[in-house]
């Protein structure tokens, strides 16, 4: 396919060229937009480095969510707790606001 697309712009001695070389003249003598109509699709193959990125950054995430999670179900139950202390000691222990605690029927 390559040597096809060099010989319709004249590129001779194509038979002797490596595909490292073909790929060379492709971008010597073609733009991006030219060697777009010739592709229709193109692909994209991870690499073991970003694999390892990849799969890295998901448990990373899967981590971190866990913890956000973790830490919010933490902080509404501390919430509730702190407001039941804050609205229901005080009811208990019949305070009645003026730093003074009511006693017995008072």
């Amino acid at each position: 396919m390559k040597k096809n697309i060099l010989k319709s712009k004249g590129i001779t001695e194509l038979s002797k060229m490596k595909a490292t070389d073909l790929e060379q003249a492709l971008h010597n003598n073609f733009s991006e937009e030219e060697l777009a109509s010739h592709f229709s699709i193109r692909g994209y193959k991870l690499t073991l480095k970003g694999s390892r990125y990849w799969n890295n950054t998901r448990e990373l995430s899967t981590v971190i969510q866990r913890k956000i999670f973790n830490q919010v179900i933490f902080w509404l139950i501390f919430s509730k707790i702190t407001l039941s202390l804050t609205f229901e000691i005080p009811f208990l222990l019949r305070y009645n606001g003026r730093n003074e605690f009511l006693r017995g029927s008072e």
